[in-house]
């Protein structure tokens, strides 16, 4: 998320809700750190286990390693987390379709 948002709003607003958070840094000057995010979460006792990455892409490459067929990755925060996340999906895709490993 950008840190002149309203995190702390956000943790609230998903109490509960989230079963396991994977924050990550936000490489734009704006970005609030995965340090501040998982802080935000606890102090709002959102609840869920929480684990820091270095960027979105991490972030959401770990949540698909340890998601099973059932579950949902859900990516919001900023158009920069989506984006980074999209970014690597079509990467992933292309080196899919090159390799025939997909």
């Amino acid at each position: 998320m950008l840190k002149d948002k309203d995190i702390a709003g956000v943790c609230r607003a998903l109490k509960g809700r989230i079963s396991s958070w994977s924050v990550a840094d936000l490489a734009v000057p704006r970005g609030a750190s995965a340090d501040a995010l998982a802080q935000a979460l606890k102090s709002t006792d959102a609840g869920g286990v929480v684990a820091r990455f270095g960027n979105p892409r991490d972030a959401y490459a770990a949540a698909r390693k340890r998601s099973s067929e059932n579950d949902r990755i859900v990516v919001f925060g900023s158009f920069h987390t989506v984006a980074d996340v999209m970014q690597g999906i079509e990467a992933a895709r292309a080196d899919c379709h090159k390799t025939s490993t997909c």
